[in-house]
């Protein structure tokens, strides 16, 4: 009887333990299912920010060439004309929120560098219209670009009859006188207010950035020259074995044009030979086509 309830308790030991382990199994399971959909959840989320990433830094990327451009744009205009960097921002926001453009006004700007810098009797429209505008040439003169420009532009800002405006704005400004005569007919006032209204929408980036983005812009160029030269030294040493290969060509070639000027016949014959196993398979082809 002992031995026999032994036998009864571990079997009941057994099944407790069997439904134990079923349960740890079915737990190890739904931790698996779990894990495994946690995982593919974290995959989905990864696909997400690195899309999300992508576009980020393409538009991060465009943005800092745009902004290279920029700051190389106005570096360059300044250089050309004598104006600061600052000015030059200032002017290309003015003269496109009055329907121009800055390469309009750089025109405008050396037509009256040229003619405050002559000295000879063709200056005497110029020098007229400055005495109807108020102003002296010897000062003028002693005036850095910006300031005459400055000066010019806000002497032509408060003359009120538009016919004469005209008129003198091209004595100063030659043929681009007239271009820019819807920002000069804002008045001082809105001139300054727009000037103003750049830096208050940052429009007019700061020396510091200029000077970092005309440096990225020639670090670009010289990275993609340094690339191109790396181009060039590859295609030059593939150059020797292309010539050979070339000349090659050019022998088989050679070599198939005079045997067929040696063997006229054949070459008839050959072509016939090709023409009609061309027609042959053309037709079968159709039939073919039409038992499918």
């Amino acid at each position: 009887m002992a031995v026999k309830a032994l036998n009864i308790e571990l079997v009941l030991e057994s099944k407790q333990f069997s439904a134990a382990m079923q349960k740890v199994n079915d737990a190890f399971e739904k931790s698996n299912k779990d894990l495994e959909k946690f995982g593919k959840n974290l995959q989905k989320i990864g696909g997400v920010y690195a899309g999300a990433g992508a576009a980020v830094s393409a538009a991060l990327g465009v943005s800092v060439k745009a902004l290279a451009n920029a700051a190389d744009v106005a570096d360059d205009t300044a250089k050309r004309t004598g104006l600061t960097a600052q000015a030059v921002q200032e002017l290309a926001y003015v003269a496109k929120m009055t329907g121009s453009n800055l390469s309009t006004v750089e025109v405008a700007l050396r037509a009256m560098q040229r003619n405050l810098a002559d000295t000879g009797a063709e200056s005497a429209t110029f020098k007229g219209a400055l005495e109807a505008l108020g102003l002296s040439l010897d000062d003028l003169r002693q005036m850095s670009p910006q300031e005459q420009f400055d000066s010019i532009s806000n002497a032509l800002a408060g003359v009120e009859d538009a016919s004469q405006r005209a008129g003198l704005s091209m004595a100063v400004f030659g043929r681009s006188g007239t271009a820019l005569m819807p920002m000069l007919a804002e008045g001082q006032s809105k001139l300054a207010a727009l000037k103003q209204e750049a830096h208050d929408y940052g429009f007019v980036m700061s020396g510091e950035v200029i000077e970092v983005g005309t440096t990225f812009n020639d670090n670009l160029d010289r990275l993609k020259g340094a690339i191109g030269g790396l181009a060039q030294q590859f295609v030059a040493g593939l150059l020797p074995a292309l010539n050979e290969f070339v000349l090659d060509v050019a022998k088989v070639v050679s070599g198939v044009k005079n045997w067929m000027n040696e063997n006229p016949g054949l070459t008839k014959t050959m072509a016939a030979l090709a023409a009609g196993i061309g027609a042959t398979l053309t037709v079968a082809g159709g039939l073919i086509a039409a038992c499918g």
